[in-house]
């Protein structure tokens, strides 16, 4: 078993931004879109998007809106395929679908936030439904159908919960011991090549931490990169401060490295801003690309050091699974397409570590 080790590093840039384009040693290639321009396969808000299934497909779930959506199936070229149909009870249909996982035997989870996952066969039968002791912010599928459940209640975002394939409590993973479990954020958890479990909050600091499945904590690192400076509160959105830095998502690779997908301001953010919302005082989102940049880093997971960073002058607001982000467009109605793009480092051209 590793030792808990707490790591220090400091922020270093190894790689470039011209643009918003040249990010060597990091690059974007397009994948597809995902979204029809009207009609059948329209998207209606901005997405979560699935990794892709076995089967040549993705899932594509609106985020929460006026309407309730069922989940969106697009093949590999982007064909729309049809939504995702539940079971017969009111307690085995969708209420808010959230995001979907792929699991053992290219099974398909959909994680609501009625506390409660649907599963589906790989041909996209319903199967079952488990209910969930909360309702989840993010989660994993493990090879043996426990699942690990980070709560959406930013109140609680700590422990962890690994579950059963029923979805029964087996056991708290992280709690109050942790030097980030104060942080009143939801939290965003990667699965290592080991089956460990790293961890990160998604607002108020930058901390990595690493438990194994009985909950014992191996590691941390803590940094301060410039992009993501540690605050105590959260500011509505208003031209008076500009947005504060978010994580957005984090995977670990086969090469023991952590890849944490960050957002920041925009040098000229309140381009980005509309109008004050009506009995708010955030203002609206007129352009996403020019309110938010995107910074993608690479840490090496041994060490806790900093291997390769880039900065993009658009927003790219998820992970879709390892190794792939996506952008949202709009189309000439309002509706949103889903961009995917795989993100390729070039260790030649990183230099050394």
């Amino acid at each position: 078993m590793r030792p808990f080790c707490v790591v220090t590093v400091a922020f270093v840039v190894a790689g470039c931004v011209d643009g918003g384009r040249e990010l060597a040693p990091i690059r974007l290639e397009p994948m597809t879109t995902l979204g029809a321009e009207s009609g059948d396969g329209a998207i209606a808000t901005t997405p979560r998007v699935s990794a892709r299934h076995p089967g040549g497909f993705r899932i594509v779930i609106p985020s929460a809106g006026g309407v309730a959506t069922l989940p969106l199936v697009y093949s590999d070229d982007g064909h729309f395929l049809g939504t995702l149909k539940a079971g017969g009870s009111v307690d085995e249909q969708f209420q808010v679908p959230l995001f979907a996982r792929i699991g053992p035997g290219d099974s398909v989870w959909i994680f609501d936030g009625g506390q409660r996952v649907l599963v589906f066969a790989p041909d996209r039968k319903y199967v079952r439904t488990a209910q969930l002791p909360v309702s989840p912010w993010d989660a994993l599928v493990l090879p043996d159908s426990r699942m690990v459940i980070a709560p959406a209640n930013g109140d609680r975002p700590l422990p962890l919960l690994l579950l059963s394939a029923t979805g029964a409590h087996i056991r708290d993973i992280g709690g109050g011991d942790s030097a980030s479990g104060a942080l009143h954020t939801p939290r965003w958890i990667a699965r290592d090549a080991d089956g460990s479990i790293w961890s990160m909050p998604m607002q108020f600091r930058w901390r990595l931490e690493h438990w194994d499945t009985t909950g014992t904590p191996l590691a941390a690192i803590d940094r301060r990169p410039g992009w993501f400076l540690p605050y105590t509160e959260l500011f509505p959105l208003t031209r008076q401060h500009a947005p504060q830095p978010a994580i957005e998502g984090a995977w670990a690779d086969r090469a023991g490295r952590l890849w944490v997908l960050g957002m920041a301001a925009d040098p000229h953010w309140p381009l980005g801003l509309g109008a004050r919302r009506q009995g708010s005082l955030s203002q609206v989102i007129m352009n996403p690309d020019k309110l938010f940049d995107t910074v993608l880093e690479i840490i090496d997971l041994r060490t806790g050091k900093l291997v390769a960073s880039a900065r993009m002058d658009a927003w790219y607001p998820s992970e879709v699974e390892p190794g792939v982000i996506m952008h949202v467009d709009n189309t000439r109605g309002g509706w949103k397409r889903a961009q995917l793009l795989r993100v390729v480092f070039d260790s030649a051209a990183a230099g050394p570590k």
